[in-house]
């Protein structure tokens, strides 16, 4: 049985009230829960502690891309290492330090640690410099959890697209994009990691909505405008295999359609139907929904054609 916080008196499972002093019983689990929560993130950051006081070779600025050792004393060098190896010639990197932090609270402390805490981990880390692959990472891990606590919040979609963390998230997945375009690292073809880009295409396909809106004259919205931002951002995933920007893909073929602009109208959703899943479980039907728009707007495009 829960205890009250403020007389210690048990509480009956069947009670809304501690029969001792009073207390309403909701407040007083609601203040166990919080306490419960303190003591597992300070268990969390203890053990963190220890880890990093330990020369782990997760830990050696000679570690390089994909775990290879960089240490030309060490007695693994240029061999596959392991997180938790150890040797004489470790050097401390600061920077994965906070990267590993990062990764470890994202992992393991989502719900007990606030979000722009985590984002904010993997921002130092970034300062301090990590290789590509590893900065790869920690630009995703930014956007991430910086978009989960947005989320969060009561705000109307204009405040939320105007907050500085939406747009830092923005920013942080593009440069994730081209670490992943340049190292050819493969990071954003795994379907856990592509699911992600949803937000971004969400937020394309909002900030081409308002911009529309804010250019547009006489109470009509400028698909000229709109058109020319999702320009800009569409080739930001065409090195993939398939674009995973479904949303904008449809939103752009519209205004492309409405604008007389069948051929890009029609490249547009087309390339929305071959493209992979995003969201493979598309538990509310979303994606289901984005395909058989476009499969009906390419229907009437050709109709209109022939």
């Amino acid at each position: 049985m829960p205890y009250c916080t403020s007389c210690g008196t048990q509480i009956a499972l069947d009670a809304n009230y501690c029969t001792s002093c009073g207390r309403p019983r909701r407040q007083a689990q609601a203040e166990l829960r919080v306490d419960a929560e303190s003591e597992r993130q300070a268990e969390f950051l203890e053990t963190l502690r220890t880890m990093e006081a330990k020369a782990f070779c997760a830990y050696c600025i000679h570690r390089h891309h994909d775990n290879i050792c960089g240490a030309a004393e060490g007695p693994k060098y240029k061999q596959t290492i392991r997180h938790l190896d150890q040797c004489g010639a470790f050097a401390n990197s600061p920077a994965r330090q906070n990267y590993i932090r990062g990764v470890y609270l994202d992992e393991n402390a989502a719900t007990i640690v606030a979000p722009r805490e985590i984002a904010g981990e993997f921002r130092e880390a970034v300062r301090k410099g990590l290789p590509s692959d590893d900065e790869l990472k920690a630009r995703f891990y930014i956007a991430k959890w910086l978009w989960r606590w947005t989320k969060s919040l009561d705000v109307d979609l204009r405040a939320h697209a105007e907050m500085a963390e939406t747009r830092e998230g923005l920013a942080e997945m593009e440069a994730a994009l081209t670490l992943d375009r340049t190292g050819g690292f493969g990071f954003f073809e795994k379907p856990e990691n592509r699911v992600w880009l949803r937000d971004l295409d969400i937020w394309y396909a909002t900030y081409g909505g308002l911009v529309s809106i804010e250019k547009g004259k006489d109470g009509k919205v400028s698909d000229e405008a709109a058109v020319e931002y999702w320009e800009q951002k569409l080739p930001l995933c065409e090195y993939l295999s398939s674009s995973p920007l479904l949303s904008t893909l449809k939103e752009a073929g519209y205004s492309y359609s409405r604008l007389g602009r069948k051929s890009q109208a029609i490249a547009c959703f087309s390339s929305l139907l071959k493209a992979a899943s995003v969201d493979p479980v598309d538990k509310n039907g979303f994606e289901a929904e984005l395909r058989e728009n476009a499969k009906a707007c390419l229907e009437y495009l050709h109709k209109g054609s022939s």
